[in-house]
């Protein structure tokens, strides 16, 4: 019997590797209507935060600060001499004790204590620690490293640091902030999901309007999922409060009160690894949350019951495709904002060069140029490639001048928001790839564990909404 010979033509790189397809979310995420939904979400959670600073400081709840280096006599050593920038309560708060933070504290409101927001804190500290992370990834420092380098597990450890730092000492901050956090990646996530969906499934493509549409539709279905998870680790925590005082009272009994209190103790262990548990897939989970209900367009019970235990049952699948994801974002991050430096340091340096031609230097400010007393950028020198904690900021500063005239003061704040729509676009990068990748992520491990095949989307009518083909114009 003949055996007639096959001969291999090409190899769908995408089905027998799926780390691929996480390599080929770069340049969808740069797509207008993605990056303008991300940099809206930027935009709208700096505005949630910076309302929220104004009500905190007006009701005197501001984060201490102190203008300096972060090494100080109350707590000496912390993160290295020289780090010359405004350190606040958070950033001594994650690299010291609780004698020396009491310590630092006195000594600020000994000397004159200045204050600022929570989310201007927040936003500080968390960035430090983002690019702590992306120079952990880029020079290979994955573990905590001992001698304090930045490496990835240290910024992870830092960042949940201030996150029960805000908890426990700005929870109304942090539940409010939280709360409209969760609102606004739920709208915008969901709508970015939805078209990294239909892209990657049907090769369609879906208009920004109709992708926030559906994501409009989905709110309140998304948004409950990690706010179940919020509430069930609450209630935990209200559970083991009340065996607490349960067996307070029980140790009152004399001779056998103590003992009868710590045998009972187990259930107060089993509650622990409950909260345990909830946590993990907070944690874990939460980020295939969005994919899911772009995908599935599934209820909060679907997403809640299969999203999440996803990662659980193929864990080293999902570290494999995080870690790719991570590398590879960090790589596009550095490569998105040395782009937009450029955009500013070129336009910066001739718009200068003209202006300068009505007058070389200030009418309020003999030592600076025009556009330099609204606004300055740091020396190429001083610019590093990757993003670095400390030093100036590379978007420059504005209001460079002690006497300013009016016009110039105007000036200065409409090219700060210009300047900072430009560095939100970058955020808006990041919240764009993180969607996209994680949509990815989710359709791999949905085909290992369900054996679904990558194709299968929720859709309407593919044709008439994604410009998608349907199944007769494919055969045809």
């Amino acid at each position: 019997m003949a055996v007639e010979a096959q001969e291999l033509r090409r190899i769908h790189w995408t089905d027998a590797f799926g780390f691929v397809r996480i390599l080929q979310t770069l340049r969808p995420s740069l797509g207008v209507s993605r990056l303008l939904l991300g940099t809206i979400c930027v935009l709208a959670c700096w505005l949630v935060g910076w309302t929220l600073d104004r009500l905190w400081l007006a009701a005197g709840e501001g984060v201490l600060t102190q203008r300096g280096p972060l090494t100080t006599d109350a707590a000496p050593g912390l993160m290295g001499g020289g780090y010359d920038r405004t350190v606040t309560e958070l950033d001594v708060y994650a690299h010291a004790d609780r004698n020396e933070l009491r310590r630092w504290k006195e000594n600020v409101k000994r000397h004159g204590a200045a204050s600022t927001g929570p989310f201007h804190a927040s936003y500080a500290y968390f960035g430090d620690c983002f690019a702590a992370g992306i120079n952990g990834v880029f020079t290979g420092r994955i573990l905590i490293d001992p001698d304090g380098r930045d490496s990835l597990l240290g910024a992870v450890s830092r960042t949940l640091s201030g996150v029960t730092w805000l908890v426990a000492q700005r929870p109304w901050f942090t539940a409010l902030y939280g709360l409209m956090h969760i609102l606004l990646f739920s709208l915008f996530g969901t709508a970015i999901c939805r078209q990294a969906a239909v892209q990657s499934a049907l090769r369609g493509r879906v208009e920004m309007t109709t992708a926030f549409r559906f994501a409009k539709e989905k709110i309140n279905e998304t948004a409950l999922v990690p706010l179940i998870l919020i509430g069930l680790v609450t209630a935990c925590a209200a559970v083991l409060v009340l065996l607490g005082l349960l067996g307070g009272l029980v140790s009152l009994i004399p001779v056998i009160g103590h003992l009868v209190a710590t045998s009972a103790y187990l259930l107060a262990l089993l509650v622990g690894i409950a909260a345990a548990a909830l946590i993990m897939a907070l944690i874990l989970g939460i980020h295939l949350v969005c994919p899911s209900m772009g995908a599935e367009g599934s209820d909060w019970s679907d997403t809640l019951t299969r999203a999440i235990p996803y990662f659980l049952a193929k864990p080293w699948h999902f570290a494999f495709y995080s870690m790719t994801a991570l590398a590879y974002g960090a790589f596009g991050f550095v490569v998105v904002r040395f782009f937009v430096i450029i955009v500013l340091k070129f336009a910066h340096k001739f718009t200068a060069v003209g202006m300068g031609w009505f007058g070389m230097l200030s009418g309020s400010d003999k030592t600076l140029g025009r556009l330099p007393t609204m606004w300055q950028l740091p020396a190429w020198s001083e610019i590093t490639l990757l993003p670095t904690s400390g030093g100036p900021d590379w978007w420059g500063t504005f209001f460079n001048a002690a006497q300013m005239s009016a016009g110039e003061n105007a000036g200065a704040w409409v090219l700060s928001a210009w300047v900072g729509l430009m560095v939100a676009a970058v955020g808006g990068f990041v919240v764009s790839y993180y969607f996209t990748v994680c949509t990815e992520i989710y359709l791999l491990l949905r085909r290992h564990v369900d054996g679904t095949p990558i194709e299968d989307v929720f859709y309407e009518d593919p044709e008439l909404e994604y410009g998608a083909p349907t199944e007769e114009k494919r055969e045809t």
